[in-house]
């Protein structure tokens, strides 16, 4: 998953079938403990989840974006066979961790972790 504004990402992995049932859900979980995972205070966290409406996902044909998703998939594929021995939940966790450590030169913070509280920083802040 990526945001096309703050190119944070990170990867859901196992899901079944059924789960895509209730993937609003599952992606607003898995958003928040990665977010939390990142160093992300709760308060912006719930504050986002709060004001955030429906989930919308779709296809992009911007280039910019599909050259830096594909650049992820890249360093998520590296960091996996070089850094990890095996696939579980803690090195998905990690995995997930350097995916968002990595530049990304078309973003003003540079890294999309540090993109992405910078955006949840100034959303509190129009909603306070």
């Amino acid at each position: 998953m990526m945001n096309n504004v703050t190119r944070y990402n990170f990867i859901l992995y196992g899901l079944k079938k059924a789960d895509f049932k209730r993937f609003d859900q599952i992606f607003l979980e898995k958003l928040s403990e990665n977010l939390i995972a990142d160093g992300i205070e709760q308060s912006l966290i719930q504050k986002y989840l709060y004001h955030a409406g429906e989930a919308t996902f779709t296809q992009t044909s911007d280039r910019s974006i599909i050259s830096q998703w594909n650049d992820t998939i890249l360093l998520a594929r590296y960091d996996m066979e070089n850094n990890v021995r095996e696939i579980g939940v803690e090195e998905l966790n990690q995995i997930n961790r350097l995916s968002n450590r990595h530049p990304m030169s078309k973003l003003p913070q540079i890294f999309p972790r540090d993109e992405m509280q910078h955006a949840l920083e100034n959303l509190s802040m129009a909603n306070t």
